[in-house]
């Protein structure tokens, strides 16, 4: 266990399947927005693209719920 190292410059707001992989790109969308001026970092984008998807879900699941029901 005396091996172990940890990577401290690490940027904590880093998308993980990017980091764990190698490469520190930011994903597309991500850098969509960013370039768009719609946020300011890759920490923003990753909390609006969530907001996005649980908007995204609940509208899904009231038209599900509402045409079910007619």
């Amino acid at each position: 266990m005396s091996d172990v190292q940890f990577n401290e410059n690490q940027d904590l707001y880093q998308f993980r399947s990017r980091s764990i992989l190698g490469s520190a790109q930011t994903p597309k969308l991500a850098s969509l927005l960013i370039r768009t001026g719609i946020v300011k970092n890759e920490r923003a984008a990753g909390r609006l693209l969530i907001v996005i998807m649980i908007v995204s879900f609940a509208l899904s699941f009231y038209f599900f719920v509402s045409t079910a029901s007619v």
